[in-house]
């Protein structure tokens, strides 16, 4: 028989439905000369909180290896209270970093992209993400994660 438990507060299912997290939808784009064009995701499977899709060029001229790939998503957050105080992660003088994490294993890189910072007072705010890869620098699939630091 084991037991555990956490030193530190942690985010809660609970704490995370009043927090408000709504994904905005995600854009892929790629530049050919100076014209950007869209890419859109097809046999996409789970939902907006999680999913795995593959791309498509309605064009058929992208690839990663002759194209850069560009990211963009909106992440809004309709009340960020709940995560300060007693009740919350965080005391109510604290800063609470959201990030988002992106990983290509099978090319090997990783990187986290800062978005901004909840505050307190913190209420229907909006964050933007914007993530370039260069041609050649993914492989595979790509994970992308919003992260609390």
């Amino acid at each position: 028989m084991s037991t555990s438990f956490n030193m530190y507060p942690t985010l809660t299912p609970e704490l995370f439905e009043k927090l408000g997290y709504a994904p905005g939808e995600l854009e892929l784009l790629y530049k050919e000369g100076y014209e950007h064009f869209p890419l859109s995701l097809e046999n996409k499977n789970g939902d907006d909180f999680g999913f795995c899709a593959e791309l498509r060029d309605p064009r058929c001229e992208w690839y990663p290896e002759k194209y850069n790939l560009l990211l963009r998503k909106t992440i809004t957050v309709t009340d960020g209270s709940a995560l300060f105080g007693a009740q919350g992660i965080v005391p109510s003088s604290a800063a609470i970093g959201i990030a988002v994490r992106w990983i290509s294993t099978k090319s090997e890189h990783s990187g986290i992209v800062p978005c901004g910072e909840l505050v307190a007072d913190t209420a229907n705010v909006t964050f933007h993400y914007e993530q370039s890869f260069d041609r050649n620098t993914i492989k595979g699939s790509v994970i992308l994660e919003t992260i609390l630091y």
